[in-house]
């Protein structure tokens, strides 16, 4: 498969907007948002269109008891109580089945080039699901080779599922939520993605690495933090508010 080439790209979670959308070369969105005939008009301007996966946690009224992941010793759910998710389990067939047999056929339906896979650091709070976790995204790989396959973040599981992907985007890259509002990693945390960035570039080969960052719209400085840092790794940049629903208009900055 020829890699891709990404100069601008854009995670947005809201409806609509396709005139603006248009201006990216990847576009990672929800896939309920958009008909087949919208993301076809996108596809044809030029953009790749991802949609959002989520392999490890769903809000909770969305999560079949058979999918869910338990405590060893209670068997209760576990759940992740920012997000109010249901953690799964990726070791389980329904869920597996139900991701590649169910999911993704009716996602790419939807004219979808492929899948951005999110949650799959469940595996680094859950270490004995970290097997399931690789093995679904290579069922992914093997049921679906002309989709494109990107993953957020999973440093640990990297070397063993990169053969599947097609790119991966480090998320809080330069920035990140903390107590209501937007700041920059300092200190030994700004060591640590430098770390991980180098790890990144010697991993991927000629995969793009992408870097998602977190900034108030109005807050230009922080952006432009955010965008000239990963310009200096090389990687492509947006910067966007914690739930994903801002998006510049098509003649702003990303």
């Amino acid at each position: 498969m020829i890699p891709l080439s990404i100069d601008r790209f854009a995670c947005y979670y809201g409806p609509g907007r396709l005139a603006d959308l248009a201006a990216f070369d990847l576009l990672i969105l929800q896939h309920g948002h958009y008909t087949l005939a919208q993301t076809s008009h996108l596809q044809q301007a030029g953009c790749t269109c991802l949609a959002y996966l989520s392999l490890g946690e769903l809000p909770e009224p969305e999560a079949s008891p058979s999918w869910l992941l338990r405590h060893p010793e209670t068997g209760q759910k576990l759940v992740n109580p920012r997000w109010r998710t249901a953690y799964l389990d990726c070791r389980l067939p329904a869920w597996q089945d139900d991701v590649v047999l169910r999911q993704v056929p009716a996602i790419l339906a939807r004219g979808f080039a492929g899948l951005f896979l999110d949650t799959v650091d469940v595996q680094e709070l859950f270490p004995a699901t970290r097997p399931g976790v690789a093995h679904l995204i290579g069922r992914l790989r093997a049921s679906f080779p002309a989709a494109r396959l990107m993953v957020n973040r999973g440093f640990s599981l990297l070397p063993q599922i990169m053969p599947a992907l097609d790119g991966v985007l480090f998320e809080a890259f330069t920035t990140h939520c903390q107590d209501g509002s937007y700041v920059a990693w300092a200190g030994p945390d700004l060591l640590w993605t430098e770390g991980k960035a180098a790890e990144l570039r010697a991993l991927c080969g000629d995969r793009p690495i992408l870097a998602l960052d977190y900034a108030a719209p109005d807050d230009d400085s922080l952006r432009q933090l955010a965008q000239a840092r990963a310009a200096r790794h090389g990687f492509a940049s947006f910067v966007s508010t914690r739930y994903l629903d801002w998006l510049p208009a098509r003649t702003g900055a990303a």
